[in-house]
């Protein structure tokens, strides 16, 4: 990593000022469409969650993904940061709610042949049907249960 900028606390700052708009003691990076940070270093673009997770544990083994413990994008301190694998990222529902989501809630949908909630989650990227419920909330708490019944974390923090 280049000597231009410096880690602290899950946020880089540029240690010189570039000649340009960065200026000495400002944050590096901006925040890109999904909500997360983004640096640029020699040329290319680099999550800085990416960026420290490495910085302290060295490079990311194949097939594993870098979570947000507490689910905010923004948050790159170490201690937050953990390994998971794809499935388990998909089960802590850390992906946004679509734009077209109309329940308000991860996993549950409208289904208009059933004109009722259906609730649902995937596990290992395959959908798994929950039920049908006549409310979101009675969707959400049958989520819930299948979730703890079945063993499906709902806990950020299980490390692998």
């Amino acid at each position: 990593m280049t000597s231009e900028i410096h880690e602290i606390d899950g946020v880089f700052y540029h240690s010189k000022w570039n000649g340009g708009k960065a200026r000495k003691g400002s944050v590096a990076g901006y925040l890109n469409n999904c909500g997360y940070v983004v640096i640029c270093l020699n040329g290319k673009n680099h999550l800085r969650h990416r960026l420290v997770w490495e910085k302290y544990n060295g490079p990311i083994p194949d097939g594993l993904f870098i979570d947000h413990m507490n689910g905010v994008r923004g948050d790159d301190r170490i201690e937050n940061l953990q390994l998971v694998k794809r499935s388990e990222n998909h089960a802590l529902g850390v992906y946004r709610l679509q734009k077209n989501n109309s329940s308000g809630a991860n996993g549950v949908c409208w289904d208009s042949s059933a004109e009722k909630w259906k609730a649902y989650l995937k596990v290992d990227g395959r959908h798994k049907h929950v039920g049908h419920y006549k409310t979101v909330a009675e969707a959400e708490i049958a989520l819930k249960e299948y979730k703890s019944k079945n063993s499906i974390t709902a806990s950020r923090r299980n490390k692998i």
